[in-house]
Parts: C-alpha cells; sequence; structure tokens
C-alpha cells in the first residue's frame, strides 16, 4: 500500500458519507412540512428578519408580560441572537419558510456535529471510538428530532462541544485556544448557559498544566470579548448584562403546576405578582420541601434520560483507568452499578412515556427518592473525585458531565434536549465501555476466546443493530401516517395555517393581533401580535388598549386561563359559543366616560 493510501481515513469519508445522506432524507421529509414548530423556531426567525432590515435584534410580538415594553417592536429579551445569526443568511439567500429556518440544525445535526464528535472520539482514544460514537449521534432516537425542530439545542451543543474540541487541542498546540475563545463566546450567545463552561474549562486547565497560560488567558479574553457587545447592550436595555425573562420562566416551569396561569400573567400592569425566583418558590407552601425533592428526582431523572450511556461511559472510565483499585473501591463501583439496575431500570419504561417522577412527602416517599438518586449521585462524585485528575480526557468530561448533573439539578429545569452537550461525550465514553467490557470478558474468561471474538466486528454488528433498532423510532415516524409533529403536519397544525390565512386576507398589514399561537400568525402573516393574557379584565384589556389590539383569536388557548368577562364581552356569552376559537374577532374600542365600550365584529 503506498504512502497516498494510507494517509486516506476511510473513518472520515464514512461518517461524511453517511452523515450526507441522512441529510438528504431527513430534508426530503422536512420539506414536506409546511408548519413552523415551536415558538422558540418563531423567535429566532423573526429576530433574523428584523436583524437583515438593519432593525437589530427585535421581536415583533410581545409574548410575555414580566417586563413592559412601550411598543410591540422590541429589543429580543431572551438572549439568543447568536441562533439569529446562523439563521439569517439562510433567510436571505432562500426566503422565509419553516423549511429555511429549520436547515442551519438540520445541517448541523447530521453532518457537522457528527464529524465533530468524530474528531473528538479520535483525539480522545482512536478513529474506531470516534466513529462509533458520531454514527450513533446522528441515529440516537433522544436527539434525532432536535435537528430539524429548529431549537437552539444542536446549534448550542455544536458550538460548546467544538469550544471543548479546541480546547482539548490547545493542550497540544497552544495556539488553539485563541479558536476556543472566539467559539465559546459564540455559543454564549446562543445559549447563555454557556457561562458555566468557563469555570469548567478553567479547572480542567489547572489540573492538567498546574499553570495558567497567556495564550489561554487570551482565549478567555477573546470570549469575553465575543460577548461584550450583547452584554453591553443587555445592560443599557435592562440593566443587567445577562437578563433573559428565562430567569422568570425556569422557575415557572420547574415548580409551578398551573404553567400557563403564572407564565401569561402580567406582572407590571398593577398586578400583585412577584416575579418568579428561587425566594418566590420557597415563600410557597411546601417551597422549600418540594425544591430539595425535585432536585432529588431530577438527578433520577438524568441518569432514566439516558440510563446506559451513563453506565457505560462510568464503566469506560473505571476499566480504563491506570489506577489499581482497592477492594473496597470495586465494591463500591459494582454497589452504585447494581443499585442503579435495581433501583432505577425498573422505572424506565413509565419514564419513557411520561417523563415525570412522582414527588411526596411522607417518610416512605422521601426514602424511595433519596434511594433513586443514590446510584447517579454516587456514579458522577465516584468518577469526579476518584478519576477527574487522571488524563486530560478525563478531567475534560467528567468536569463537563457533573456541572451539567448539577447545573441541572439545582437550578435550571431538566429536559433531555438541554443535556445535548454532554451526550456527545457519553456516547465517546460508552463505546470505550462497551470495548473495554469485550476485552476483559476474552482477557479473564478462556472459553470466551474459543468463540474467536473479533472485538471491532462486534462493535460494528452493535453499531448495525442500534442503527436498526433505532429507525422506526427516528426516520419511521416521517412513514407513519398517523404520525404527529414534527414528523408531519397534524390536524391541529393544518387548522392553525388555516387560521393564519384568514388572518391575511381578512386584516389589514398594520393590525395587531391578540392570540395564544401568536408567533405562528407572526410568522406566517407578518402582523405584530401580543400574547393572550392570563389575568383579569382590567388587565386584560389594559394590554389591548396599550397595544392597540385590533383583532383578537383564541385558537389554542384551551388551557389558558382567560378571563370570564372577557370572554364574554368578545365572545358574546360564556360559555363561549361552540367553534369560537375559529373565529377572528375584529375590536373596536371606544371610550364611555370612565368606562370602556367594545365593538365586536365577528369573521
Amino acid at each position: 500500500m503506498d504512502e497516498k493510501a494510507k494517509k486516506v481515513d476511510f473513518y472520515l469519508i464514512a461518517i461524511l458519507i453517511v452523515g450526507i445522506s441522512v441529510f438528504i432524507a431527513e430534508a426530503y421529509f422536512v420539506s414536506k412540512i409546511i408548519y413552523v414548530g415551536n415558538l422558540d423556531l418563531q423567535l429566532y426567525t423573526n429576530a433574523a428578519e428584523n436583524l437583515i432590515a438593519g432593525n437589530g435584534f427585535k421581536l415583533d410580538f410581545i409574548n410575555e408580560y414580566f417586563i413592559k415594553f412601550q411598543s410591540i417592536t422590541h429589543p429580543e429579551e431572551y438572549g439568543f441572537p447568536g441562533v439569529s445569526i446562523v439563521i439569517a443568511p439562510f433567510i436571505w439567500l432562500f426566503g422565509k419558510s419553516a423549511f429555511t429556518a429549520k436547515l442551519p440544525s438540520m445541517l448541523i445535526g447530521t453532518i457537522l456535529f457528527p464529524l465533530l464528535i468524530y474528531f473528538l472520539g479520535k483525539e480522545f482514544f482512536d478513529r474506531k471510538i470516534g466513529f462509533l460514537a458520531g454514527v450513533s449521534m446522528i441515529f440516537y432516537p433522544a436527539v434525532f428530532k432536535l435537528s430539524f425542530e429548529g431549537e437552539r439545542d444542536v446549534m448550542f451543543a455544536f458550538f460548546l462541544a467544538l469550544g471543548i474540541y479546541f480546547f482539548y487541542m490547545g493542550l497540544k498546540e497552544k495556539k488553539y485556544f485563541y479558536l476556543m475563545g472566539a467559539v465559546l463566546g459564540f455559543s454564549f450567545l446562543i445559549r447563555q448557559v454557556a457561562l458555566i463552561i468557563f469555570p469548567i474549562i478553567i479547572l480542567a486547565y489547572y489540573l492538567i498544566e498546574k499553570k495558567i497560560s497567556r495564550e489561554f488567558l487570551i482565549g478567555l479574553i477573546l470570549s469575553a470579548a465575543v460577548m461584550s457587545p450583547w452584554l453591553i447592550g443587555n445592560y443599557l436595555v435592562f440593566g443587567n448584562p445577562i437578563f433573559s425573562v428565562n430567569q422568570y420562566v425556569v422557575w415557572i416551569d420547574r415548580y409551578v403546576e398551573h404553567y400557563e396561569q403564572y407564565m401569561f400573567a402580567v406582572y407590571w400592569n398593577g398586578g400583585v405578582r412577584e416575579l418568579p425566583s428561587a425566594l418566590w418558590v420557597f415563600n410557597q407552601p411546601f417551597g422549600k420541601s418540594f425544591y430539595f425533592m425535585r432536585v432529588l428526582s431530577t438527578f433520577t431523572a438524568e441518569l432514566l434520560s439516558f440510563f446506559f450511556l451513563s453506565i457505560l461511559s462510568f464503566i469506560g472510565i473505571v476499566l480504563n483507568s491506570a489506577k489499581r483499585l482497592g477492594n473496597r473501591v470495586k465494591l463500591w463501583i459494582v454497589f452504585l452499578i447494581v443499585l442503579a439496575f435495581l433501583l432505577d431500570l425498573p422505572l424506565l419504561p413509565a419514564f419513557a412515556k411520561f417523563p415525570l417522577l412522582y414527588i411526596g412527602y411522607t417518610l416512605k416517599d422521601v426514602a424511595i427518592i433519596v434511594l433513586r438518586a443514590l446510584p447517579y449521585i454516587g456514579i458522577v462524585l465516584t468518577a469526579l473525585f476518584l478519576f477527574a485528575k487522571e488524563s486530560k480526557r478525563n478531567a475534560v468530561f467528567i468536569l463537563l458531565w457533573s456541572t451539567f448533573a448539577a447545573f441541572f439539578a439545582f437550578y435550571w429545569l431538566f429536559e433531555k434536549r438541554y443535556f445535548l452537550p454532554v451526550i456527545p461525550f457519553l456516547l465517546i465514553f460508552s463505546w470505550v465501555g462497551a470495548r473495554s467490557i469485550l476485552e476483559k470478558l476474552l482477557e479473564n474468561f478462556p472459553n470466551f476466546q474459543r468463540f474467536k471474538i473479533n472485538i471491532d466486528k462486534t462493535l460494528a454488528i452493535i453499531l448495525i443493530i442500534f442503527i436498526l433498532i433505532s429507525l422506526p423510532y427516528t426516520f419511521g415516524k416521517f412513514l407513519d401516517e398517523k404520525g404527529k409533529f414534527p414528523y408531519r403536519d397534524g390536524e391541529q397544525e393544518k387548522q392553525t395555517l388555516y387560521m393564519a390565512q384568514k388572518i391575511n386576507s381578512i386584516t389589514e398589514k398594520d393590525a395587531v393581533l391578540m392570540a395564544c399561537d401568536l408567533g405562528v400568525f407572526n410568522f406566517y402573516t407578518g402582523r405584530k401580535t401580543v400574547e393572550m393574557p392570563s389575568d383579569n379584565l382590567q388587565n386584560t384589556l389594559g394590554i389591548v388598549k396599550i397595544y392597540n389590539v385590533s383583532h383578537i383569536n383564541f385558537m389554542g388557548c384551551q388551557t389558558r386561563f382567560v378571563d370570564k368577562g372577557f370572554l364574554k364581552i368578545i365572545t358574546g356569552s360564556y360559555p363561549p359559543p361552540s367553534g369560537y376559537e375559529f373565529n377572528l374577532y375584529e375590536i373596536r374600542p371606544r371610550e364611555a366616560g370612565e368606562r370602556v365600550e367594545i365593538e365586536v365584529i365577528t369573521h
């Protein structure tokens, strides 16, 4: 074999072929879906449109009332400018559509991210591990749909992992620290959770090098430079450089049963509600107890969400350790793994269907919650204190894993998609764990040797089986005629699209719409929109007056705590007439002395 052939990276070519093939197939199916999807994607797209128009990072609809804006068009308050920066060129080139808005995440999720995972796996271990991890990421059911839902999770995880890759490369050649800084700074512009990565890399660097280099410091300064325009802008507009309304949303999402009642309440128009915070939660009945029970149950949820990856990763860390482990440590490790299988694995089928865990306050309930959380807490802490210092790859992975585990347990709401930056590393170490188990079996059990097991071929077969098992839960859902969004436009999505067409045909371009599906209507009509409040009549009418609402629609408001009096004024009766959600109500408020009368025309 000549020297040129030896340099050909067949694993890289193979993963590129798989990624491009999956992208083409995914793009084919997603192009048939007209509905744009979740509100987040509508936010990113609207801000991108304003960016293209030269208006800066602004939104043309209001979907929360935590803070008061003087006009509907207002500075973006969630903290995602990086997403809009990435989406904007695609909208400028191809025009605005649901497919165009999802295209960047699809390219990242099917091609760029798997390639990055391949290079991470290659640097951490070898090409084979990188290939196995990269391909399995493409078909992993827990994250498959994230690439075409249009959420920022795939984009955020990619840039964060890319920053970590450059950090790891910087340990060999310090020039990579400059790229690390720029990329991690940009990841902050996608999701502010990126701030937690900086203590991780600083600690990891110190554990590895026992010092902080000039190049590393310059990299951190570059991160600050990339973030600074947004930090300064936030301070000037909101009085807080890292402000985001998500700092209120997280406490409602995690600790309040009636989400819409609090999420869409008016907090500034003479309302008596306190802005959600940790103190607000603790002051609720059973607030402190509920918080700590939720922390423990979140640890359990993290394990259940990635059960086999977590166990295999832990095994991969342990079996690749150069340490001579004492018998007590070995027993402790076996105990944690066995306990996880006994206490947590039986919950997996029910958790997969309904990913919420029961929280109770009796002594028995508390004991069960503590016991279920113990294996995962023990696994993460054991990895952190026994193995993190052992190697560069261990330091990076274990510090990342433990920090994310703690952050989403103690503070932020946990969902599988929020853990996406950790999944590539879980996959890498899981495949290492699987390979190490096979090696130990062949080494310690002579009976296995007579089967002439080839470890590489066995791992390839496992990958093929994994892909085949995953297909019904990934591409198979596109083929399911009874499938739901985001795999196809369902009946509800078609009704919303019909209402958008109705709004387009009836209203003028300067109309202001109050609705529950406001982001969708703004996306398809370009009309300025405001959220339907979950509040009393006075505050609801206050919103109508402040923002000059001209039309109202109640589609998607079934779970909204809309004031009964407001419903009666607009629809003519309470309960509202059948089919009222399909009507478009044109309103013409007029003052009659101290009262406000509203003339309503039903379309």
